[in-house]
């Protein structure tokens, strides 16, 4: 190998170079960034004695056409594998049609010219890909394109009937890219997967141009910079008959795309439409309302768009879609007067999943949701942050008649303790899994008449997060509650609870399957954090948050001697006191062997506990370690990295 990369030898050292008869065992030449022209390359291109080259680095050199079509004519390189000519001059389109034809690249696996001003066309580079000369190419880098394995796997598939699913998510996939692949027949492809990359709407043009993949069932376009020109090509579509689902997804499409999407006669097995986070107004609303032969579906996603009024108004009044289960309408402008038209709707008997948050429907709207008689089947109402004051929820939970509900979602409004004590009385709701109350201003007594509820045993989820009146008797009247069996996932972050509030729910012998329990940010010191490791009913506990609890050696060492959290796989200690002794103790815990992530940023470890954490032997399945912002040395580190249990 010979590495004279970021010099200046300019043409008389690559000349010099060339005229060496002795190094006939150089594999790897490195002379990027040395102000090469045309004159050098020329010398070198027909060097006889570099017959076993592999990597040759040219980048950011004046290599212009005449040295790069000099390079592609090359005979002698036929060992190279590498060959980099990145930011250089070379504009001349013909170098890639010599590289395609030229025998003499058959091992070449990696070609950049990225950052070259070179003027391709589409034909070339299909040309250059399905080379069969550069069957072992397996990264080509040009200006705005990259074709890397993942790609080019896909298109050397020997057989077309082969491809059912093409899955290339964030792979900086272009406009070009979408080109090439809409030009392959895999007449058997079902799905197409680009979210998240940018394609743009000449990528989506040249997609809705497709006339081959008459079997696709998904295509899905999330996240791809496509305007309304892009959506409504893809809109116009009328070969894939079978298509099922169409995500587009977090995209830039309006009236033009929506209107030929809900015009087309082909799709009349579409399932599942996804549109959200796009530029949608009423008149788009309005023209998917209008569809009559999306008999099958199941989905619509809305989301984080420009809806109002007349929107939601003449989307209630379809009678179509009778198998609708979901639809997701959160973050519009839907006030009450929408929200009361949206529940005039009597066809959608199927609706199981209802999300409104970030609207502004308020107690009204939200009255007017719960006497809807035609959902009978809601599993799912999301109404957070949508202005709900204090009281409607007393009034309302005694005539609302919803047995499948399951999941409850009322946070960011205003609830009182007159809302929990006939919340709690509610005895309909038997199935309901999950309730999520997140910063409604409760109280100690709202969780007193919450937990007084004896109806909810299937639930699983409570959310009270960011109740900071909730205190420490909150926390005692949960822990005391004997009827919520199933509970899987408790939070309770941010609702100053205290040391007291954590002893009394360590003493809570209940919860035989929880799963998860968030405490962070309510200062439990180091008496919580030792009550809540004495418990020994949590056998299930997977993940434990007590971040920004000010917990110190004493609580570390309280938490280190459980032994009954066996499948503790996540704990979070960021607690801005845990110091050398801490450490120590938590590295001798023998129970945690699940534990996968270990966060203990913010704290006050220094070399020897750093050296005692590396001593642990039982965390063989530790991931990710977090020591961020604490004051060791080198020289800990030196002492951590001698452990050889934490093999993953």
């Amino acid at each position: 190998m010979i590495d004279f990369s970021h010099n200046s030898i300019g043409n008389k050292g690559v000349i010099a170079l060339a005229e060496n008869n002795c190094w006939t065992q150089l594999e790897v030449l490195l002379l990027n960034s040395n102000l090469i022209d045309d004159i050098g390359i020329v010398k070198i291109v027909d060097k006889t004695v570099w017959k076993i080259l592999k990597k040759l680095n040219l980048g950011f050199n004046k290599i212009g056409d005449e040295g790069a079509i000099a390079i592609a004519k090359n005979t002698i390189w036929e060992k190279l594998e590498e060959l980099y000519l990145y930011y250089n001059r070379c504009k001349d389109c013909e170098i890639l049609n010599i590289f395609s034809s030229n025998p003499t690249w058959t091992y070449l696996q990696i070609l950049d010219l990225q950052g070259n001003p070179l003027e391709f066309s589409e034909k070339d580079i299909k040309k250059l890909l399905f080379s069969k000369i550069l069957s072992n190419l397996r990264s080509l880098k040009l200006h705005n394109s990259s074709f890397d394995d993942s790609f080019l796997i896909h298109l050397r598939n020997p057989s077309v009937e082969n491809v059912t699913e093409l899955t290339l998510k964030n792979e900086d996939i272009s406009a070009l890219h979408t080109a090439i692949i809409n030009s392959c027949d895999w007449i058997n492809l079902k799905i197409l997967d680009l979210s998240d990359n940018r394609i743009s709407d000449l990528g989506a043009a040249k997609i809705g141009e497709n006339l081959t993949w008459v079997n696709l069932e998904e295509l899905k376009l999330a996240s791809n910079r496509i305007g309304d020109d892009g959506g409504a090509a893809i809109g116009v579509n009328c070969i894939w008959e079978k298509l099922k689902l169409l995500d587009l997804y977090n995209n830039n499409i309006g009236l033009k795309s929506v209107s030929a999407i809900s015009q087309n006669p082909s799709w009349k097995d579409l399932r599942v439409l996804n549109l959200g986070y796009n530029m949608i107004g009423d008149e788009g609303v309005i023209e998917l309302s209008q569809n009559i032969i999306w008999t099958n579906l199941q989905r619509l996603h809305l989301e984080s768009n420009k809806i109002s009024l007349k929107g939601v108004e003449m989307l209630s009044k379809n009678t179509a879609w009778l198998n609708l289960q979901y639809l997701n309408l959160s973050d519009n402008l839907i006030e009450v007067e929408g929200v009361i038209e949206l529940s005039k709707n009597s066809t959608w008997n199927n609706l199981t999943t209802l999300e409104l948050s970030e609207n502004a429907i308020k107690e009204i709207g939200l009255a007017a949701i719960w006497m809807n008689t035609a959902w009978k089947n809601l599993h799912t109402l999301n109404v957070a942050n949508t202005k709900i004051d204090c009281g409607v929820i007393a009034k309302l939970s005694k005539t609302v008649d919803w047995p499948h509900l399951r999941t409850l979602n009322l946070s960011n409004n205003k609830i009182n303790d007159c809302d929990t004590a006939e919340l709690s009385k509610n005895d309909t709701w038997k199935n309901l899994e999950s309730l999520e109350l997140e910063r409604v201003s409760l109280d100690s007594q709202g969780i007193v008449n919450l937990a007084s509820n004896q109806s909810w045993s299937k639930l699983k989820v409570i959310n009270l997060n960011n109740n900071s009146n909730l205190g420490e008797g909150g926390a005692a009247s949960l822990s005391q509650n004997r009827y919520w069996t199933d509970l899987e996932i408790v939070k309770l972050g941010w609702s100053q609870i205290t040391a007291k509030g954590a002893s009394a729910l360590s003493k809570n012998t209940t919860w035989l399957n929880l799963k998860k329990l968030e405490l962070n940010e309510n200062g439990i010191g180091d008496k919580g954090a030792t009550d809540l490791g004495a418990n020994t009913t949590w056998t299930n506990l997977q993940s434990l948050n007590l971040l920004g609890n000010w917990i110190g050696d004493l609580g570390a060492s309280g938490l280190a001697k459980n032994s009954s959290w066996k499948k503790l796989n996540e704990l979070n200690l960021q607690s801005y006191s845990i110091g050398d002794s801490g450490a120590k103790e938590l590295s001798q815990n023998s129970a945690w062997t699940d534990l996968h992530v270990l966060y203990l940023g913010w704290n006050n470890i220094k070399d020897s506990g750093i050296r005692d954490l590396g001593m642990n032997q039982t965390w063989s399945n530790l991931q990710e370690l977090c020591l961020y912002s604490n004051q060791f040395t080198g020289e800990g580190v030196s002492e951590l990295a001698k452990n050889s249990a934490w093999k993953n």
